[in-house]
């Protein structure tokens, strides 16, 4: 008795790659296009919501976040340069400043932990030994 070899058309005929199990089913939301337009739109939503109140927030004329920022910002140039003038920047600006600077210091944070406990982990490994 012979084998017959699988029909692999009938996978592809729903538009699918043959390899991937997931475009095998008729009803996959990858290939509904409204599901994607229901993701492109929602998206845009979501964008909107967020740059609103940023933008009103840069229009402000109060200084918010410039405030926040700036002892930050003060500190890290005394410490790491220390012939810079810090400016007292504006909303907009001190935002795209302020991000990329609590990432920095999460980072800084997230190795010094890491470097503690890798110096506790070899002090400990050490005297047990000789213990």
């Amino acid at each position: 008795m012979q084998l017959s070899r699988p029909k692999i058309r009938a996978m592809t005929d729903i538009g699918g790659n043959p390899l991937n199990p997931c475009r095998r089913h008729p009803f996959n939301y990858d290939s509904l296009a409204w599901a994607n337009a229901i993701r492109r739109v929602s998206g845009l939503i979501v964008m909107a919501l967020v740059l609103v109140p940023l933008v009103w927030l840069d229009q402000a004329k109060v200084q918010i976040v410039g405030y926040v920022l700036f002892p930050v910002e003060y500190a890290m140039n005394a410490a790491l340069f220390p012939g810079v003038t810090t400016p007292l920047r504006g909303n907009g600006t001190a935002l795209l400043i302020l991000v990329p600077t609590l990432a920095l210091l999460a980072l800084a944070y997230a190795a010094l932990r890491s470097l503690y406990a890798f110096v506790r982990a070899a002090f400990h490994h050490v005297i047990g030994r000789y213990r």
